[in-house]
């Protein structure tokens, strides 16, 4: 078909094939399977072909000769009804194709911000092995639960080499200052403490590393 065809109106007798047989033929092929057809016999009526009609697809069943007024009126609601079918389709694959590209859109600027933060996560660490800062994250009960690689190296461990913990923290940091170090994180908790300490902490060759916690 070189054009859009909107409604068939078939009459079901014809010389080579009924229009029963032509039906089945329109509904099996992609472009006409959802063209509204009308059925108009001038012979084959009464219930049982009317039936068989509607069973073919048809969306109504005319008798010969046509009501010029009834057919026009029915061919106009009909057709009114197939261009709104059309236009919904046409604004369901609007919304189809909408909705494909802000996912699409979605997972670009998601995959930026991965991106970016990967990047920044990279100058943080740079940043932090150049000055020899180091950050942790802890729970509001005190346990530790995140150092970052500088951390593991101002201890003395290879990196993700144990599991972080303020215990394994607490038993780096020199025996004199331990008390001081407990209290300190004691005070953060209750928001009562002090904003920055030094304190010593013991590497593995026994050689004191001096920390400013701030």
């Amino acid at each position: 078909l070189k054009t859009d065809i909107d409604l068939i109106i078939l009459d079901v007798q014809m010389p080579d094939m009924d229009g029963f047989e032509v039906a089945r033929i329109l509904k099996s092929n992609k472009r006409t399977k959802d063209i509204p057809t009308i059925f108009a016999s001038g012979t084959m009526k009464g219930h049982k072909f009317m039936m068989k009609g509607f069973g073919e697809g048809a969306i109504d069943y005319l008798y010969k000769p046509l009501d010029p007024e009834i057919t026009e009126a029915k061919v106009s609601v009909f057709l009114q009804l197939q261009l709104q079918k059309k236009e919904l389709m046409e604004k369901n694959a609007a919304l189809q194709k909408s909705e494909l590209e802000i996912k699409q859109l979605s997972s670009e600027l998601q995959r930026i911000a991965e991106s970016k933060l990967q990047k920044s996560e990279k100058r943080l660490i740079e940043a932090q092995r150049i000055a020899k800062i180091g950050n942790w994250e802890m729970t509001a009960l005190g346990a530790m639960v995140y150092w970052s690689d500088e951390i593991f190296k101002i201890l003395g461990f290879t990196s993700h080499s144990v599991t972080p913990s303020f215990e394994k923290f607490l038993e780096k940091v020199h025996p004199d200052d331990r008390t001081l170090v407990n209290n300190f994180f004691d005070n953060i908790l209750l928001n009562n403490g002090s904003d920055n300490l030094s304190y010593r902490i013991v590497l593995h060759n026994d050689s004191i590393c001096h920390v400013h916690l701030f």
